[in-house]
This record gives C-alpha cells, structure tokens and sequence, in this order.
C-alpha cells in the first residue's frame, strides 16, 4: 500500500467523512469483484457491497494497521458473502454477470464460448473464482490482488495457473480435444 492510500485509512479511521468516501469510492469496484465473485448476482452484489462497506465504517476503528486495510476489508468481505449464503440458501450465479464482463467487444470471445466461460468459472471453489475475477474481470495487478487476500504474489500466481489448468481441461473435454 502506498503511504498516501494508507494517510487516507488513517483519515478514515479518525472520522473523516470525505476519506471514508474516498475509500468507497477507490475500493468499492474490487469489493464488487470479490462479492460477485462469491454470490454471483449482480443485485445483490450491489447490495452486499453496501454492507460491506456499512461495516468497514461501524469498525474501522479496530484495524491496527492501515497498511493492511485492503486484507481486513476482504475479510469483512468474507464474513458477509458467508452469511448472505447462509441466509439465502443459494449458490453463487455467475451467469448473471455485468454486460462487460466477457463480451464479444473486448474479448473477441463468441457469446456461447464466453457463457460456457462463466459456468465453468462458477463450479471453482472460492478461492480460484475470486483470482479469476480479480485479475482478468478487474484487471488487478497480482501484487494488489496478494494484498487483498493476504496471501503472497507466488499463491495469487499458483491459484490462476491452477484456475487456468481447469478452465482449459473442462473446455477441452467439452470439445473432444
């Protein structure tokens, strides 16, 4: 984290309210990869996301280190994206995704192969769907996306070839490759 991100937190943490919309705004769009990346809907992404960031404000003033916000905030992320599961019943949806999200435009990705993309990506566990959507949804770098699951650059690295690994397999059986 740079120290102007982090000088922010610390404004965030002692009440600013021009910080904590700053943080909003700069980290809302990951929070929304992360959430749709756990419970699919776009819907009620949104509305998780508004939560999630309700929270982060109830109890920013447990976090210790600013440096380590974006790490907290997934796990807050975590915590919510569980229990709305748990109240719902449901299983992630990622075949309702954002229009942007693989389309022919930017992709040059045909409309069925980009769909059999998401379903594929949905049956990952967890921690693969959500690097999938970080890097190539988000197009974060692997050093934010270590950042905000706590884990090193080397996982993040070792999570997308394994992603990568099954995507190809599942495509290439689909085809009789």
């Amino acid at each position: 984290m740079d120290p102007r991100e982090a000088d922010l937190i610390r404004k965030f943490q002692q009440g600013d309210d021009d910080a904590a919309n700053a943080v909003a705004r700069r980290f809302a769009p990951v929070i929304v990869g992360l959430v749709y990346a756990n419970v699919g809907r776009t819907q009620d992404a949104e509305d998780l996301v508004q939560e999630i960031l309700l929270e982060a404000q109830q109890s920013i003033d447990r976090l210790r280190d600013p440096t380590r916000f974006r790490s907290w905030i997934y796990k807050i992320t975590q915590r919510v994206c569980t229990r709305w599961r748990r109240s719902s019943g449901r299983a992630p949806d990622l075949l309702d995704s954002p229009e942007h999200v693989l389309d022919r435009e930017s992709t040059g990705i045909e409309p069925e192969r980009a769909k059999r993309i998401r379903e594929v990506v949905a049956t990952m566990k967890a921690p693969l769907r959500e690097v999938i959507h970080m890097r190539y949804f988000q197009e974060l770098p692997y050093e934010h996306i270590a950042e905000f699951l706590g884990i090193s650059t080397a996982a993040v690295n070792a999570r997308l070839i394994k992603a990568r690994q099954l995507l190809g397999e599942r495509l290439r059986d689909e085809s009789g490759a």
